[in-house]
């Protein structure tokens, strides 16, 4: 059939059909070129979480370029904002917070944390990582309350939000407020269930530990530690 006696509508409906296709293609494409470039970033940063590498500067450089990449095809996207956040707490892990290269990191993180929630408000683990990183650098305030209480109501039974909610609440359990203090008893409590360890020892690295056991419901794991 020729095209020319198509009426005139029908060409201009497929034409804009075949523009809207190819905009889609192209979108695809820029996705899928994204994550094969985020690849590298996501294996380095996994084998620092495994122990099987320490953060080393090449290795930290590489990861942050092939986000830089990825974020050049998919500047949208709110996964690899909150590797790139992810990627600057690496920068300083288990670096005492009293130095101002340490601090601009954690801002750092902070922001880019900040900028992946705005595309994507209703994840609990980055309402939860803002929370992680205000604790580090002792910013008990409004954002602080607020990313507990959002990662809380969003991800209340998520172990993985229950592990950084606590460890943001016990890190500064000196500086929260009733309803902060009240907040991470029930967090600990729902934790207790399948995270008990790793909280429970949380607890004690920051000397808290005697203070929640007259708190706590009593469970197994919670009668083994404040024995």
């Amino acid at each position: 059939m020729n095209s020319s006696a198509l009426p005139q509508s029908l060409r201009i409906f497929l034409v804009s059909l075949i523009g809207i296709l190819l905009y889609f293609i192209y979108i695809a494409a820029n996705h899928g070129i994204a994550d094969v470039k985020v690849y590298n970033s996501r294996a380095i940063m996994d084998s620092w979480a495994s122990g099987k590498r320490v953060v080393e500067k090449n290795d930290w450089e590489s990861a942050h370029q092939s986000l830089l990449s990825a974020l050049e095809y998919s500047p949208e996207n709110p996964e690899y904002l909150a590797l790139l956040g992810n990627l600057y707490e690496w920068r300083v892990a288990n670096q005492p917070v009293n130095s101002p290269s340490v601090i601009t990191d954690l801002n750092t993180a902070l922001d880019f944390y900040r900028l992946a929630l705005l595309k994507r408000p209703a994840f609990a683990f980055y309402w939860a990582n803002i929370a992680v990183i205000k604790s580090m650098l002792a910013e008990v305030d409004k954002e602080f309350y607020l990313a507990v209480d959002r990662a809380l109501v969003l991800g209340a039974w998520e172990p993985g939000v229950q592990l950084k909610i606590a460890d943001a609440t016990l890190g500064v359990w000196y500086l929260l407020d009733e309803n902060g203090w009240n907040k991470m008893i029930e967090n600990i409590d729902r934790g207790l269930q399948v995270n008990a360890k790793p909280i429970l020892a949380m607890a004690r690295k920051n000397k808290v530990l005697y203070q929640l056991c007259g708190k706590l419901k009593r469970t197994d794991a919670m009668l083994l530690y404040c024995k």
